[in-house]
């Protein structure tokens, strides 16, 4: 969450607060052990984290702990051998969820 206020000549705003929520994409399909480019944005600076999953598990697994660009960009390069979900988290908040399927 990002905190701001405004200044101007006629006065000061009240705080205000912006919520940034990671952004994900991923190919919806690949050959098995093609390469499977993972990404999508964030807030510059922040501490990311891609979690994975199958569709039989219950819980999520760390797939990757990064730093977000000074671009706001993001991104891992895989070569999945198995169909998985994914999800990003930052700051707390958590993007989309992005299914690959390998065939």
């Amino acid at each position: 969450m990002r905190t701001w206020r405004v200044t101007s000549p006629s006065g000061m705003s009240t705080v205000g607060n912006t919520v940034v929520v990671p952004t994900i994409k991923a190919p919806a399909h690949v050959v098995s052990g093609a390469l499977a480019v993972i990404g999508g944005r964030a807030t510059p600076g922040q501490r990311l984290t891609l979690y994975r999953r199958t569709s039989d598990a219950a819980t999520w697994a760390v797939a990757v702990r990064l730093t977000v660009a000074n671009d706001g960009t993001w991104s891992v390069r895989r070569h999945p051998r198995h169909s998985f979900s994914y999800q990003a988290v930052a700051n707390g908040q958590h993007s989309r969820t992005v299914s690959v399927t390998v065939e």
